[in-house]
């Protein structure tokens, strides 16, 4: 993406209203019933409302190119980007009271269009259909790796390493080319990788806060068309 700056990171996070999870629960008074393993379940697998992704209006155009489709199967939030459009993002800040107890993070998407020769390792060629961005926050520094389903890069490459004193991001690609229009299912535990990125592997490194997960498909670089879908994300502690 031609536009990744630190404001993109704190708007997510703290400055563009977006849905907010708090994993507190009250005390009850009395007794309850046990839960059932339904409940049981949701305590551990807590699951974001696609339609709550908001647009980051600072570090995106005028057009909103992202839309929540209501399938009474699969609700899921699409992103078409058209040739001669600015780049846009959507996020979903993460407020909760038990944040460093998050150990995984699960999602779904799939590419339907592939910029042509976006590949987020060749420079003004980094356009991906699709990218999930994580995020933590120390203090005044903040962490990214960002995830992509690129549309010739090699899958697994890490590139656009940024390591400066106010942000430090990686960007992973996670899938490249085809099947198109098949969901993937991904799953990156938060810890283990952000200790295998950020602290040099160390076990005993001290992880941050994880505090929102952004999106972006775009094609401004190569000036093509860019589609896919996101859903399913879970939160898992």
């Amino acid at each position: 993406m031609s536009r990744s700056r630190l404001t993109l990171l704190t708007l997510i996070a703290t400055c563009f209203g977006v849905a907010q999870l708090s994993f507190a629960a009250s005390a009850s008074p009395t007794p309850t019933p046990s839960p059932t393993p339904s409940e049981e379940l949701l305590k551990i697998h807590l699951k974001l409302d696609m339609s709550k992704w908001e647009l980051i209006k600072r570090e995106s155009g005028d057009i909103n190119y992202y839309t929540f489709i209501n399938d009474p199967t699969l609700p899921y939030l699409r992103a078409r980007y058209q040739a001669g459009m600015d780049s846009a993002m959507v996020g979903y800040a993460i407020e909760s009271t038990d944040k460093k107890q998050l150990k995984a993070v699960e999602w779904k998407w799939r590419a339907q269009v592939l910029p042509k020769g976006g590949d987020e390792c060749v420079h003004d060629m980094a356009d991906s259909a699709a990218g999930v961005h994580l995020m933590w926050k120390s203090g005044l520094r903040w962490y990214g790796l960002k995830y992509v389903w690129s549309a010739v890069g090699p899958k697994n490459a890490i590139c656009d390493q940024r390591h400066g004193l106010f942000l430090v991001r990686d960007t992973v690609i996670r899938e490249s080319g085809g099947p198109l229009n098949t969901w993937r299912t991904e799953k990156v535990e938060l810890r283990e990788t952000f200790l295998k990125h950020f602290r040099g592997g160390d076990p005993k490194g001290d992880v941050p806060d994880f505090v929102g997960i952004g999106l972006s498909t775009d094609g401004d670089q190569t000036q093509s068309e860019s589609v896919a879908d996101y859903t399913d994300f879970i939160l898992v502690r």
